[in-house]
């Protein structure tokens, strides 16, 4: 049964977050736990917590309403379940990582250009096969019967339908989706597809700014973040802040606002970053992170050795004329070189 939560100007707005430590800490322990068995997950958990807290603070000031901002925090575990319970017959196709391990993964993202503020269509995620060879694996495993999609959040159904669209010209039907989360714009055309939410946000007509759907892990650099062009035809993912997305374009976060959010969210990822070092001996280098491309935006010819912190003081020392190069390359259309 869906959980329906109204929200109107009256009430303030509401970030919904959800607690995603158990994937972060696989990803992180996946790429370095071997540097350091014994302790890796156990000092990226804590810390990765701890960052999580810093980023709903932030988010919460950056996004400010007269009637307040409240924050409500699901559990990633228990929302996954409910959408597998609730998915309906067919073979279960995920698009989102999280939902990754409950049947089949199409694995594509909305890309954009530098900055997140123009979109280009859908692409494969980082790291992912092209979606015509995805298309493929997919027809083979018995999908085209019919088969429904999982989703971690839906706000206007345009992915959804672009995504039936594009399973329809490989023969494969879209019996339905599931999702975890829903914005829902009262009296705004429903979903092309019919679509099962474990919690329903309902907000009036022209109002979707009330809520605002925001991952931590979003935020940590190098990890994941936003699908965006890096050089001619490849693609990475950026932390949903200055220089490399706009937070205003993406988040809804004040323009005046979003220069401190920035230097807030570096902070944050200085912090996390120099606790791994500091608790594990890990020192996490450019050349580590697999989504660390989109440095290219800034430096065509970085050098992957330099430490994720080192890197960082260096953009917030000269954050402004950063952001102004991303925004060029957005205006260009491409984005440069990348790293590692």
């Amino acid at each position: 049964m869906t959980r329906v939560v109204h929200v109107a100007d009256h009430t303030g707005r509401v970030l919904v977050t959800r607690d995603d430590t158990d994937h972060a800490v696989r990803r992180l322990t996946a790429a370095h736990g071997h540097r350091c068995p014994t302790r890796f997950a156990e000092a990226a958990t804590a810390l990765y917590r701890e960052f999580g807290r810093r980023v709903r603070t932030e988010l919460v000031s950056a996004l400010p309403h007269p009637a307040g901002v409240r924050v409500d925090d699901w559990d990633a575990g228990a929302l996954r379940r409910a959408v597998v319970a609730s998915a309906g017959p067919g073979p279960l196709v995920s698009l989102d990582p999280l939902l990754d391990a409950v049947g089949s993964a199409l694995r594509v993202s909305r890309g954009f250009r530098p900055r997140g503020v123009h979109q280009v269509g859908l692409v494969p995620r980082p790291g992912a096969p092209s979606l015509s060879a995805q298309l493929v694996r997919l027809g083979a495993g018995g999908a085209r019967a019919g088969c429904t999609l999982v989703e971690d959040d839906v706000y206007t159904g345009g992915t959804l339908a672009a995504v039936a669209r594009l399973l329809a010209g490989a023969g494969i039907a879209v019996a339905g989706a599931a999702c975890g989360i829903r914005v829902r714009v009262e009296g705004a055309p429903d979903t092309p597809v019919p679509l099962r939410s474990t919690v329903e946000y309902r907000v009036p007509l022209g109002r979707p700014d009330l809520v605002q759907v925001a991952d931590p892990r979003s935020f940590l650099f190098g990890v994941d973040g936003l699908v965006v062009r890096v050089g001619a035809d490849g693609w990475g993912r950026a932390p949903y802040w200055d220089p490399f997305v706009s937070a205003a374009a993406r988040l809804g976060v004040a323009a005046e606002r979003e220069r401190r959010f920035a230097t807030a969210m570096i902070a944050a990822n200085t912090a996390f970053y120099r606790g791994l070092a500091e608790t594990t001996g890990v020192v996490v280098a450019l050349a580590d992170l697999p989504n660390a491309a989109p440095v290219g935006a800034l430096d065509p010819t970085p050098d992957p050795g330099t430490p994720v912190v080192d890197y960082l003081a260096a953009v917030v020392d000269d954050l402004d004329r950063a952001t102004e190069r991303v925004a060029a390359l957005d205006r260009g259309g491409v984005s440069q070189a990348v790293a590692g």
